[in-house]
């Protein structure tokens, strides 16, 4: 999967989540779009300057690039800020489903460099395992830009049942040495409400098309 990630600040349009949806609905009629989901911050855990975050995912990365070089829809919403990042999926937890019982969502873009990549995926396994031992986790996402990191080299989105089970689990005793590993680096937390998710094409609609454009 590839996905396409937009970090939004500076909101100042209370419709903003609708007219997104508005627009974002236009990508369900681009081959190998699978969905797109739109989180809206509830609460900081961390720095987090942001006031959305939307993730669009494509079957693959060509579709993802045809619909980026056309009238991509997303960024021209209510004068926000947008910085856009193009990731893949580096690490599914359980399979991804729109659908899926979990009323709260960890949302959490890593500013880090191109160097500190490697220990800091090394420190997301080994806090994961913690995170998923622990009552009220759905599933979880882990997207890395592609190529060359120029801010935004990971991006977390991790779902749970309710706030208040993740922050029982963030502030464990258990989890302490993660939660001081991570302060090294310049992470951007916050719990999101997902206030909508669109569904495109099927993957397997997508493969179809693909081999079809192959032949």
């Amino acid at each position: 999967m590839s996905y396409v990630v937009d970090i939004i600040s500076h909101v100042r349009d209370d419709e903003f989540a609708k007219k997104w949806e508005v627009k974002v609905r236009q990508l369900c009629g681009f081959t190998g779009f699978c969905h797109a989901e739109l989180f809206a911050k509830r609460q900081e855990i961390g720095e987090a300057g942001y006031d959305y975050l939307a993730a669009y995912c494509w079957s693959s990365e060509d579709f993802r690039r045809e619909a980026l070089e056309r009238d991509f829809p997303g960024r021209e919403i209510g004068g926000a800020t947008v910085e856009r990042v193009t990731c893949g999926l580096a690490v599914e937890l359980s399979k991804f489903s729109p659908h899926a019982h979990g009323s709260a969502w960890l949302v959490n873009p890593f500013e880090i460099s191109d160097e500190e990549i490697v220990d800091v995926l090394d420190m997301w396994d080994k806090a994961k395992d913690h995170m998923v031992s622990r009552p009220g986790f759905v599933n979880a996402r882990l997207l890395r830009a592609d190529g060359a990191i120029e801010r935004y080299g990971l991006v977390n989105l991790a779902q749970w049942e309710s706030a208040d089970q993740f922050l029982h689990a963030l502030n464990d005793r258990a989890y302490e040495k993660h939660r001081e590993r991570s302060r090294q680096y310049k992470l951007h937390p916050s719990l999101c409400e997902r206030v909508a998710c669109i569904e495109g094409v099927s993957t397997n609609a997508a493969e179809v098309a693909v081999r079809e454009r192959a032949q």
